[in-house]
């Protein structure tokens, strides 16, 4: 998953290294199947190499998760040395642009500002063989007719996870509807609990995840490139439609139906809070599908005025090559493993409900519950598919920028700001970014 922490120290990436070798001889899974795309086909990708791999740490995916993918890569690399490098912070894409600027960019990332480093001619295009085994939409990280990015796997952005004990105690069913989740925010909030988490502090992002969601209910559901409309001027944020959906979840604020520390709670203190029993519903992206409590956790689309599901699904979970890396062969055929190795895929969906797009890859039996529940939510029958606002990339995506003052900017409606003047704000920035 991705936040925005702005707090990052190149110190603290090589601290965190480590170097893992394709001769180690341990064993973490069943055997590997090669990857059939271009880079694995490639005899150049099987000589000797070493590269290194920026990744992130998170509750869910600690150090000794990567490494126990890596190993499982080795299986079909054993010449295969990789240097595992971890970002200080959550801000992956923040710190890789620190790296770029000092010229020590590693030779495989996960995730980068895709437009930017596109624009510094700083990553490797894939080929489409190497794409071939990747169930992704074609738009999905396209820049200027070319795919810079390999999508490792899909969210959504967000669910509703809830708290299933409190909810059966109170009578309340699993909302469908926005009045749905109004009538039982009221009944928790009347009970003495609180309703509705969200967070913040140096994770801005987890303070606008539940606006973000309905912004692609209320918005991106009626006009799915509402985004390229407005790099074209032909909407604004000004409009009464993204006015009506800003607004309606600056009400829930106001009816006190969010938690009123927020601000002050970064992601992972967060999950801790739900986890803790501090609250009731929990919108959060797919990634929370590996959430664990000593209560059962259910999980359902996120509520729209008629109860017709709206499912916004995020491909931008990526790869990326580096465009001065000294083995583009291994490189390449490293990102297309960690995206297709039944191992690495099925570690990745049960560590951190990640959903597979590895074409032909059947889940195992021993997948959790709520992360089934998760993939089921995803595929939602007859639910309306969006792009999920603020998270896209490539194309698609807000000018380099916007997002970060989308989500500072939004913090100050938690304290009864103006969603008219908050708004007019965010159109004259996407003008000044996008000009850029």
């Amino acid at each position: 998953m991705t936040t925005l922490t702005r707090r990052a120290l190149l110190g603290g990436l090589l601290a965190g290294s480590l170097v893992l070798s394709g001769c180690s001889g341990a064993d973490s899974g069943p055997a590997a199947a090669v990857p059939t795309g271009a880079a694995a086909d490639n005899a150049e990708a099987q000589q000797p190499a070493t590269i290194s791999f920026l990744a992130f740490q998170s509750p869910n995916l600690p150090a000794s998760f990567w490494q126990a993918q890596v190993k499982e890569i080795q299986k079909t690399y054993p010449k295969l040395k990789v240097e595992l490098l971890y970002t200080p912070g959550l801000d992956r894409q923040g710190y890789a642009k620190q790296l770029l600027t000092t010229g020590n960019l590693p030779d495989v990332i996960w995730d980068v500002p895709l437009a930017d480093f596109v624009k510094a001619n700083a990553l490797l295009p894939y080929s489409d063989a190497d794409l071939a085994t990747i169930d992704a939409p074609p738009s999905a990280g396209l820049v200027d007719g070319k795919h810079y990015s390999l999508t490792n796997g899909a969210q959504t952005i967000p669910m509703l996870y809830y708290n299933k004990k409190e909810l059966d105690a109170l009578g309340i069913a699993p909302p469908k509807t926005w009045q749905d989740l109004l009538t039982a925010s009221a009944k928790i909030k009347a009970a003495g609990k609180t309703p509705i988490l969200a967070g913040g502090a140096s994770d801005a992002w987890a303070s606008t995840i539940l606006l973000d969601g309905i912004v692609d209910t209320d918005v991106y559901a009626a006009k799915p490139d509402w985004m390229t409309q407005r790099k074209q001027g032909k909407v604004k944020f000004s409009d009464p439609d993204m006015v009506a959906a800003v607004r309606k979840w600056q009400d829930l604020i106001k009816a006190g139906y969010v938690n009123q520390d927020a601000l002050s709670l970064n992601y992972s203190q967060l999950q801790a809070k739900f986890t803790g029993g501090g609250g009731v519903f929990y919108p959060m992206g797919s990634w929370a599908g590996a959430t664990k409590a000593n209560f059962e956790i259910g999980v359902v689309p996120l509520p729209t005025a008629d109860g017709k599901a709206v499912i916004s699904k995020n491909f931008g979970q990526a790869l990326y090559v580096s465009a001065k890396t000294k083995y583009p062969a291994q490189a390449r055929a490293f990102a297309v493993a960690m995206a297709t190795t039944p191992g690495a895929v099925t570690a990745q969906m049960k560590t951190d409900s990640l959903i597979p797009v590895a074409k032909g890859f059947t889940p195992p039996s021993d997948v959790p519950p709520l992360i089934r529940q998760t993939v089921d939510v995803y595929n939602t029958p007859g639910a309306t598919a969006t792009l999920p606002f603020g998270w896209e990339a490539g194309d698609q995506a807000a000018p380099s920028g916007f997002v970060d003052e989308w989500n500072s900017g939004a913090q100050r409606l938690y304290a009864g700001g103006s969603v008219e003047q908050f708004l007019k704000e965010m159109d004259q920035k996407f003008e000044d970014l996008n000009q850029g």
